[in-house]
């Protein structure tokens, strides 16, 4: 065996035996019960497509959202997420149906808009994205709309609690 070739292989056993055993064990406490992300079965919460649906049957088959449109839809008490105690929820939102190049941007319902994008448009494309953005005023998210119309779909995966 070469000095180079045994080098390697002592190298290589070394590193084996410090992943196999470790010393001194690195163990992660953990979180504080409620300090964690709370995952739901997914719940459709606004499809403002016609005949669309919802969990509860609000915020469904309204119609396509117009141009530089907002819309504000409740996400507390809905599809699994909790009245109080919420901090940001983890949403899939989509656009269908666009009938021009576009995008949508979602924040906390009663704050200024933020200057960017969640979902990037493009004409008759069925674009979906997950989001993660904090409740506004009542619990709600708001939604905006730059060009064209468009069908949006909001469904909850989960929920942060206020403090994380």
């Amino acid at each position: 065996m070469s000095h180079s070739r045994g080098f390697v292989v002592g190298t290589v056993a070394a590193l084996l035996v410090s992943l196999a055993v470790p010393v001194g064990g690195f163990v992660q406490a953990a979180p504080p019960p409620g300090d964690t992300f709370h995952g739901l079965v997914p719940a459709r919460l606004m499809d403002t497509r016609v005949g669309g649906s919802t969990i509860d049957g609000l915020f469904a088959g309204g119609g396509p959202v117009g141009i530089a449109s907002v819309t504000n839809v409740t996400i507390s008490n809905r599809g699994g997420v909790p009245a109080s105690g919420v901090g940001a929820v983890a949403l899939n939102v989509t656009a269908t149906g666009p009938t021009s190049d576009s995008f949508v941007t979602v924040w906390p319902a009663g704050a200024a808009q933020p200057n960017a994008s969640n979902l990037n448009l493009r004409a008759n494309i069925t674009t979906p994205n997950m989001v993660i953005v904090a409740l506004g005023a009542g619990g709600q998210i708001s939604l905006f709309n730059e060009r064209g119309n468009t069908d949006l779909i909001v469904d909850v995966l989960g929920w942060f609690p206020t403090g994380v």
